[in-house]
């Protein structure tokens, strides 16, 4: 059974697909956890397979490239230089550490959006990620904007660096970068076992009322989870129609949630040998036991 006829959705916007687990860092919050640790690897024929089949039957158009760290996948560059010249906007998301700079030139013409983590100013980035990881990131940003790459940042809002985000927007800013995405932390993964804490209530609302303000220096884009008075978005197989996202891992199960992403949650699976999605119902799957869809404001 197809998605659509388990849940109604007909057309896909996004698809986001995770290369690799494998990451050169194992940041604090990275819903990975032990996973960091598989050699497993999306194959280039798999993914082409996957996103030509999406376009078809879903009509998706936009692709996030995803780890682990995306730039250690083999075929990085010629993957991303694929899906440029398939007409699909292109997206990835890394850590920015140093080895990836002498990789930005192969793919500036294929990026559409070049996305760096960044969780905080440089104390709090450093202690959850890696020491000197900030000062790489930085780099990544410089690199990208002299090759003409346009850039984004990420960040993983936390008690520790809820307060560094407007200092961090105004400074980014001053490197090119157009959007500042800021995501809810999640409690699986390293950060089921790690020190780090979901903000405070008093904390988001300090945040929001800063996105609100107008007063940011760049485009602000978050989980409404972030917003204490925002209630539960509904499961995304409560909806039906379009789905905004859907997120590939390297071992070809799709989850139609972000919170569902590290919780084995998967009801649909890539078929390599019928080159189509697979229905595998379990009582715990996302289908079966909705999981909140994140929205972003």
């Amino acid at each position: 059974m197809s998605i659509t006829e388990v849940t109604g959705y007909d057309t896909v916007e996004k698809i986001y697909i995770q290369l690799l687990y494998q990451c050169n860092f194992s940041c604090k919050h990275c819903f990975h956890g032990r996973q960091l640790e598989s050699p497993q690897q999306l194959s280039v024929k798999d993914l082409q397979n996957i996103l030509t089949y999406f376009r078809s039957e879903y009509g998706t158009r936009y692709v996030t490239l995803l780890g682990g760290e995306p730039f250690l996948h083999p075929n990085f560059i010629e993957i991303a230089k694929w899906c440029a010249a398939h007409e699909w906007f292109v997206e990835t998301c890394t850590n920015g550490h140093r080895f990836v700079h002498r990789q930005l030139p192969g793919v500036a013409h294929s990026l559409h959006l070049l996305r760096v983590s960044i969780d905080g100013l440089q104390r709090a980035h450093d202690a959850m990620r890696m020491r000197g990881s900030f000062a790489h990131a930085i780099e990544t940003l410089c690199i990208a904007r002299t090759l003409g790459i346009t850039t984004g940042v990420t960040s993983t809002v936390t008690a520790d660096n809820a307060q560094d985000l407007p200092d961090l927007a105004q400074l980014v800013s001053r490197y090119g970068v157009r959007e500042l995405k800021l995501h809810q932390l999640r409690l699986v993964g390293n950060a089921r076992t790690s020190q780090l804490q979901t903000a405070g209530k008093e904390q988001l609302s300090q945040l929001i009322n800063w996105i609100k303000s107008g007063e940011t220096h760049l485009k602000v884009i978050y989980d409404d989870d972030l917003d204490p008075s925002k209630s539960a978005a509904p499961s995304a197989s409560a909806n039906r129609g379009v789905l905004d996202r859907i997120e590939v891992d390297p071992d070809l199960g799709f989850t139609m949630s972000c919170k569902a992403v590290g919780t084995n949650a998967q009801a649909f699976y890539w078929s390599p040998k019928l080159n189509t999605i697979e229905y595998r119902p379990s009582q715990m799957d996302e289908v079966q036991c909705p999981v909140p869809n994140v929205n972003y404001a």
